[in-house]
């Protein structure tokens, strides 16, 4: 049986048992969702657990602590022992057989070194900015296949699609990936509330599965009842 790790999202790893280890997931929505925030507590679920863990952002780290430390996630500590880095990434500047696969096995050697055992990759979509068309499947697959031969628990931010490149890059993704949520914004009588949807799951069959809830800071998720009014702490 194939091992499962608890994601630090408490409704995930009691409906789902968490996420299966050393796979890749992916949450897809707008960049003002709560992304950042279910993925900061996947992250700190690993460092919790002494886990080696490797955040990958477009943006300053700095920017990026600042931005979880109102959503209450202290990271300093782990920063500082050194069970979590942090690096800014930019798009390769060529195609696959110039600089991409040059990227990858750079960014490889990096982990093995370290000993990550959980990344989350912001904005991955990014990535491929750079890829010529022709190559872009052939970049996406050599991406998955690095990850996979990593044997990383790899948690993937995937920004909404805002044009055919973007959504082509998202599905050549999500067809190579353990498991895929959207993750929305909504409100109920003026109330904001998050929608996460599975999209795919590997093994599950076709079993639907979405959460509405409420979040308060950290790890306090408050899960929507079927009437979309009332809230109960999860």
């Amino acid at each position: 049986m194939i091992q499962k790790i608890t994601t630090g999202i408490d409704f995930l790893d009691s409906d789902l048992g968490g996420f299966y280890a050393h796979r890749i997931y992916a949450f897809c929505g707008d960049y003002t969702t709560a992304k950042q925030t279910l993925s900061a507590a996947y992250l700190h679920r690993g460092l919790e657990l002494g886990e080696v863990c490797l955040w990958l952002t477009p943006r300053k780290p700095e920017d990026l602590f600042i931005q979880l430390s109102h959503a209450d996630f202290n990271f300093t500590p782990y920063l500082h022992n050194g069970t979590l880095a942090c690096l800014e990434f930019a798009a390769p500047d060529g195609g696959f057989a110039n600089y991409f696969k040059q990227y990858l096995d750079e960014l490889g050697a990096f982990i093995r070194q370290r000993g990550v055992e959980r990344i989350v990759f912001e904005s991955a979509q990014l990535l491929f900015a750079n890829a010529d068309e022709r190559k872009l499947p052939e970049c996406v697959r050599s991406f998955v296949a690095l990850c996979d031969s990593l044997n990383v628990s790899t948690l993937l931010l995937l920004d909404k699609p805002a044009d055919p490149r973007t959504h082509r890059i998202e599905q050549q993704v999500a067809t190579q990936i353990t498991g895929v949520f959207s993750v929305d914004q909504q409100a109920a009588r003026n109330r904001p509330f998050v929608r996460l949807e599975m999209k795919k799951l590997t093994g599950s069959g076709d079993s639907p599965y979405s959460r509405d809830f409420e979040i308060r800071g950290g790890h306090d998720f408050h899960l929507m009842n079927e009437k979309g009014i009332n809230w109960a702490r999860y």
